[in-house]
Order: C-alpha cells, then sequence, then structure tokens
C-alpha cells in the first residue's frame, strides 16, 4: 500500500524517506511517529486522498491600519491627551503601561472608564503593585472593564497567575518592567497562533502596524526605539504612521534576520528591533535571545560574553549589576 504525508509535499513516504540521509531518515521517522502518537497527523493511503485536503492559506491582512499600541504613561493627566490623539484610529489592542502610583483602584477605575468611548477592543494593563493587589482585587477590577484582556501588577510579594472570562491576572515579582526590558526572547512567549505563523511570513511581528507613545509624549514605533515621529501635542498617530520612514521595519521577517533564518522557533516568536547584537544591522540577531539554533542550547543572553559591546551601546550594564 502506499502511504502519503503532507512532509512529503504529496510523494509516497518510503520514497521521500529514502531520498534522506541515514541519520536524517532516523529523525524524521521518529518525527513521523511523535506526530501519528500524539494524533497530530494521519496517513493517506492515496494522492487523491490526499489532494482532497487544501493547504492552509499563509496570507496574513488586517481591517486596521494599526493593530496593536503601546503608550507608556508616568502621569494620569496624560491619558486624555491619548485618548485624542487615537480618537481618530481603530486600534483592536491597547496596552497601558502605567508608571504612575495606583494606591487606589476605585479611583484607577475612573481613569480606565474614558476608554469606554474609544473604539479599540481590548486592553492590556501593565503597573507596579504598589496597592498589593491580590488576584481577587484585579479580578473583580476586570470584571467591571470588560474590554481588559490582561493585567499584570509587577513588584507583587509572589508569582501568581490566574484566568477567568478570557481576561489573563498576573501577578508578578519582577519589580522592573520600563522599555529596558522589553526585547527579551523566551520560550514562555512563542505564540503559537495561526494569525501569528501567518504574519510572520511576511511581516516582523513584533512591529507590524504597531505604534507607540513614550512617557515624553513621543510617538514611535515601541517605546524602546529611539526614533521618534512627532509628538501627541501636534501630531496625530495616523499622521506618524503616513511619514516615510516609519514602516521601515513593518516588513522585516525572521527568514531575514541573520540567526534566526536558521531557527527553527523562528514563525512562533517575537522579533524585537530594539535591541540587535549589532546595534548598526537592522537584520541582526534580537540581542536578547539567548538562544542558540546550532546547538539548540539556552543560554543567558546578559552575560554572554559576545555580547557585552552591544550590551554596553545599549547602556544596559544594569542587567549584570
Amino acid at each position: 500500500m502506499q502511504i502519503f504525508i503532507d512532509f512529503a509535499h504529496g510523494q509516497e513516504l518510503s520514497k521521500a524517506l529514502g531520498a534522506l540521509e541515514e541519520e536524517d531518515k532516523a529523525v524524521a521517522e521518529e518525527y513521523i511517529d511523535f506526530l501519528l502518537t500524539n494524533e497530530l497527523a494521519f496517513y493517506c493511503s492515496s494522492l487523491e486522498e490526499y489532494n482532497s485536503f487544501p493547504a492552509i492559506d499563509t496570507s496574513w491582512d488586517d481591517a486596521a491600519s494599526i493593530t496593536n499600541a503601546v503608550f507608556e504613561i508616568d502621569d494620569p493627566n496624560n491619558i486624555t491627551h491619548i485618548l485624542k490623539s487615537i480618537s481618530d484610529l481603530y486600534i483592536p489592542c491597547v496596552q497601558l503601561i502605567i508608571h504612575f502610583s495606583i494606591d487606589n483602584l476605585e479611583v484607577f477605575s475612573k481613569q480606565i472608564k474614558m476608554f469606554n468611548d474609544v473604539s479599540n477592543k481590548t486592553l492590556q494593563i501593565l503597573f507596579r503593585n504598589h496597592g498589593e493587589f491580590s488576584i481577587g482585587d484585579l479580578l473583580a477590577f476586570s470584571a467591571a472593564h470588560p474590554k481588559i484582556e490582561l493585567m499584570i501588577a509587577f513588584g507583587s510579594k509572589e508569582n501568581l497567575w490566574q484566568e477567568t472570562n478570557n481576561t489573563s491576572i498576573i501577578l508578578s515579582t519582577q519589580n522592573d518592567y520600563g522599555s529596558d526590558y522589553c526585547g527579551i526572547v523566551q520560550a514562555a512567549y512563542f505564540n503559537f497562533k495561526l494569525s501569528h505563523y501567518t504574519e510572520s511570513l511576511a511581516h516582523n511581528t513584533c512591529l507590524n502596524r504597531k505604534i507607540s507613545i513614550d512617557t515624553k509624549g513621543n510617538i514611535k514605533n515601541c517605546p524602546s526605539m529611539k526614533e521618534s515621529f512627532g509628538h501627541i501635542s501636534n501630531t496625530t498617530l495616523a499622521e506618524a504612521i503616513e511619514k516615510s520612514s516609519f514602516k521601515n521595519y513593518w516588513n522585516i521577517t525572521k527568514d531575514q534576520v541573520s540567526v534566526c533564518r536558521d531557527c527553527e522557533f523562528r514563525h512562533i516568536c517575537t522579533d524585537c528591533r530594539a535591541y540587535l547584537d549589532n546595534p548598526d544591522d537592522p537584520y541582526s540577531k534580537p540581542l536578547k535571545c539567548g538562544y542558540n539554533p546550532y546547538t539548540c542550547e539556552w543560554e543567558e543572553w546578559s552575560t554572554h560574553p559576545m555580547k557585552r559591546q552591544a550590551i554596553q551601546h545599549y547602556q544596559l550594564n544594569f542587567l549584570n549589576a
């Protein structure tokens, strides 16, 4: 009986395996056994049966000109300026990185309610847990604000995670969460959604259709990047994204990035362009990645001797303090 499997692209399996070196053949057979055992794949007994399963559409697009926005806020009074700047855009996901003290959830609730009149779909809120709020406190808070899909309370006394009604609440003992700490690559951050995979094939999964406003009101690709495309006091987000260089990073894919293009995780990973192994090369590997695809090993990136010069360039020496 002829057996066909998709990885062989419609070839008879025995012929596909026969074309491999013995070592590669053993690895391929191990993969096939894993897929079949875990019911992640199945055999087709004929080419006709194989052809009845069309290939997945790998194209990606979105109706929104900006799909996600990150706003760093160190003064609650700046919320009104941010709301005004996004009033003429539909942005599905808005992330608020709060740097002012939240000691009273009732007061903070009034500030977050201001987003009810904005057309965004979801809110993500990152803040320092000065008020020592519990998981229960934040669950009750998020229940009163249906747009919230994620809350991360840094500087908490314990690490806890709970999800309810499509909202994730996370308590983290990590104290620092500013822009200097973004761009870290970890397996825990891998995204297995089909939309992420298809976007990664033609676009940068961190910066594509992304916009941000830092604590000083500068409009950027992300808070960690240096280049500003205007200030919210005199530039709208719609005007900023039309500037010639704003979209320079949108279409840099992992298949173009050195080292990453050889990584088996490249299409489920994110891709930071703010911190690079070689700051002078826009296609350099992310600085804050410690994975070596050639040895399949993870190392601590912040202490790697080959990254020392780049760490000094970005003034991230405090990470090793």
